[in-house]
């Protein structure tokens, strides 16, 4: 008897084991313009649909990077520093990883690109 309730407990573990990873959520990725943030979401625009975006939940586990290319001795090296949710511009290009979670999507990873700062016109000399 001990033998089959062994037999059952397993089965029971591997049939609830398969619907967790079933009902588990999966990884996405969003690529885009901020559209709006707060310190609780941020809202992307989507470049491959753009009248379509997306809300993600920042959370305290949500990391922002900033891509920041520079040159050195004539070649672009391509480096990154931690960023901050405050970092955030409207307009400013974002690759984003999430996963859906209770009916939201969680940001996991953000990579912001630095906003170009429009050229200065030069001051004309009289």
């Amino acid at each position: 008897m001990s033998q089959k309730l062994v037999s059952i407990t397993a089965v029971t573990l591997l049939v609830l084991g398969s619907l967790a990873q079933a009902d588990s959520s999966d990884l996405d990725t969003a690529l885009g313009t901020v559209e709006k943030f707060d310190k609780e979401s941020v809202t992307i625009t989507l470049s491959d649909k753009p009248k379509k975006s997306i809300e993600l939940k920042i959370t305290g586990t949500s990391n922002f990077t900033l891509f920041a290319p520079q040159v050195r001795s004539g070649k672009t090296i391509i480096t990154q520093r931690k960023a901050e949710a405050s970092d955030l511009n409207k307009g400013q290009p974002i690759a984003a990883i999430y996963a859906g979670a209770d009916k939201e999507n969680v940001l996991l990873n953000a990579v912001l690109k630095p906003i170009e700062k429009p050229a200065e016109k030069p001051v004309e000399k009289k």
